[in-house]
């Protein structure tokens, strides 16, 4: 038994460091010297294809440079001069920006199949207050429910409505037959009813409402011209044919432009 082991022994020491098990971390480290070899030779041979091209790269620096010598520095005198900018022109504009004003409105003009109408609210507000001054008309007009007063070019519905414990007031706009208001050429004439009508407001004091239908748009414009120059501040809402004209009556914050 003892000569066995000692047999053993001599034959593990005679096979020496190759018998002993491989070693994880030479494997590995071994691979990476064998990718770096690798990487090294790939950039041997770029540098080898950049000398290749290097004649060429320097031959077409060279003939560049030469060209930018050749070249003529500019004369000031020959230098394309910028046309003069031509000066903005003055347009007669306002710029609509709405602003809130402490006034009465006291009437609207309505702009609709290429006429300007006078919607009266102040003729209105007298009317009525005629009928609340005398008993006998307000009670025949509150029996009737409300009843139709003269507004300028227009009609004036009212209506009073019972909600609940409460009496209301509606007002609806009503047109007369045939065409109402003014053409522009006989609203811009010194007589003309458009005239006299702002002539007895006080810009100060007052908003021109308008209501303006998709057809008289122009009209408007000339329109409004007219009463700007005359120092009105004005507010104006775009209308279709068939929709009812808001009734805006009345005094405090009211938007306006211009």
């Amino acid at each position: 038994r003892r000569l066995a082991l000692g047999l053993a022994a001599a034959l593990l020491l005679s096979l020496g460091p190759s018998a002993k098990a491989a070693d994880p971390t030479e494997e590995i480290l071994l691979k990476r010297i064998s990718m770096l070899r690798s990487q090294v030779q790939a950039i041997d041979e770029q540098i080898a294809v950049l000398e290749e091209k290097m004649p060429r790269i320097e031959a077409g620096i060279e003939e560049l440079m030469k060209k930018i010598g050749d070249l003529k520095t500019p004369d000031p005198e020959d230098e394309v001069r910028e046309p003069e900018k031509e000066k903005p022109r003055q347009i007669g504009f306002r710029p609509p920006i709405l602003r809130t004003e402490q006034k009465e409105t006291p009437l609207a003009l309505v702009c609709e199949n290429g006429r300007v109408a006078i919607l009266d609210f102040d003729e209105w507000s007298e009317n009525f207050k005629r009928i609340l001054d005398d008993s006998a008309k307000l009670e025949a007009f509150v029996d009737a429910r409300g009843g139709t007063l003269p507004a300028g070019d227009f009609d004036m519905k009212v209506t009073f409505v019972l909600v609940g414990t409460l009496v209301l007031m509606q007002k609806d706009v009503v047109s007369r037959d045939g065409q109402a208001g003014e053409t522009l050429e006989a609203a811009l004439r010194p007589d003309s009813k458009l005239r006299q009508r702002l002539g007895r407001i006080d810009p100060s004091k007052a908003v021109i409402q308008f209501a303006v239908y998709s057809d008289s748009f122009d009209l408007f414009r000339s329109v409004r011209k007219e009463v700007w120059d005359q120092n009105f501040s004005v507010n104006w809402i775009p209308m279709e044919h068939g929709e009812v004209i808001p009734v805006g009556s009345g005094s405090g914050g009211v938007g306006v432009q211009g």
